[in-house]
C-alpha cells in the first residue's frame, strides 16, 4: 500500500512537471497578448497555475521509493508565514447595487513587482482603497503582516506653494536636511532646485517631489496608481529607474504598456 501510494505521488509529480513545461512555453505568448490588452484573464489563469505548480515543486522534490518526505501546508496558514505581506480572502465590494469585484483572492509577497490591469472605470482604484482599508469590504477579509509599512502614490497630493522642496521632504519623511537632499537627489533634483519653492517647480519636478517622498519612505510595499499620467520623458525615466532599483514590493496600476514592459513585472 505504501509503494502504491508513492507510485501515485510520483505519477502526479511527473504530470505536473510536464504541465510546467507546457505552461512555460505558452506563457510567453499569453504575456505578449496581455500587454496588448488581449486575453488578460487567460494569462492570469495560466500564470497563477504555473506559479502554484512551481511553488509546490520547490517545496517538495519527487517522491523517493525508499524515503518519502511529504510537507503538509494547512489551509489555515497565517499571514506570518514566509514573506507574505498582505492577503485578501474572498474579497467583494459593491457600490450601491453595482458589483465592483467579487470572490477575489490575493497574496502580495516581498520582492514582487505586481501590475494590476483593467479598463478605465473597472474599479482598480476602488480595489486599492479596499486593500489599504480606506473602504471596507462588502465580504471577505484582508490580513496584513504586523508592522508592515506601505506608501501610496497620490499624483494629486498638494503642497504649500511657499515651502521649499527640501523642507517638504524633511517634514514628510521626518528626516534631516542631508537625508532629504539624498531623497531628492535620487529623483534627479540638483542643489538649486532642492531649495526652490514649490510654486517655482515645473509640473515634472512636482511629480518627482511626490516620488521622492514615496520611495524615500523605503516601505515594504509601494502602491503606484497611474503614476505615468501627464508626466514628461525625464520624469518617466526617473520613475522607471526608481522602480527598478527599489527593494520594496511594488503594486503598479497603469495603462502605459511601454512602462509596464520596462517595469518587468513578476505578477499580473
Amino acid at each position: 500500500m505504501k509503494m502504491e501510494r508513492i507510485g501515485g505521488l510520483q505519477r502526479q509529480y511527473d504530470a505536473e512537471s510536464k504541465r510546467i513545461k507546457q505552461l512555460s512555453s505558452a506563457i510567453v505568448i499569453l504575456q505578449q497578448k496581455a500587454f496588448r490588452g488581449k486575453e488578460i484573464s487567460a494569462y492570469r489563469r495560466a500564470k497563477e497555475e504555473l506559479d502554484n505548480l512551481k511553488k509546490a515543486h520547490k517545496e517538495s522534490a519527487r517522491p523517493d521509493d525508499k524515503k518519502t518526505k511529504i510537507k503538509l501546508v494547512g489551509t489555515d496558514q497565517t499571514i506570518h508565514s514566509g514573506k507574505l505581506i498582505c492577503k485578501m480572502d474572498d474579497g467583494s465590494f459593491k457600490f450601491d447595487k453595482k458589483q465592483i469585484f467579487n470572490n477575489t483572492n490575493l497574496e502580495i509577497r516581498s520582492g514582487e513587482k505586481i501590475v494590476l490591469l483593467g479598463r478605465n472605470g473597472s474599479g482598480k482604484s476602488t480595489f486599492l482603497k479596499c486593500l489599504t482599508g480606506e473602504l471596507p469590504l462588502f465580504k471577505g477579509e484582508i490580513a496584513w503582516r504586523p508592522a508592515v509599512k506601505w506608501a501610496y502614490f497620490d499624483q494629486h497630493a498638494q503642497f504649500d506653494p511657499e515651502s521649499r522642496a527640501v523642507e517638504i521632504v524633511m517634514d514628510k519623511l521626518n528626516v534631516t536636511d542631508e537625508d532629504a537632499r539624498t531623497a531628492l537627489g535620487m529623483m534627479k533634483f540638483n542643489k538649486d532646485r532642492m531649495d526652490q519653492q514649490v510654486k517655482s517647480l515645473s509640473g515634472g519636478e512636482r511629480m518627482r517631489l511626490r516620488f521622492s517622498i514615496v520611495f524615500g519612505l523605503k516601505p515594504d510595499l509601494i502602491i503606484l496608481d497611474e503614476p505615468t499620467n501627464h508626466i514628461d520623458e525625464v520624469t518617466w525615466e526617473v520613475l522607471l529607474q526608481a522602480c527598478q532599483h527599489s527593494k520594496s514590493t511594488i503594486l503598479l496600476v497603469s495603462h502605459d504598456y511601454e512602462f509596464i514592459e520596462a517595469f518587468n513585472p513578476s505578477v499580473f
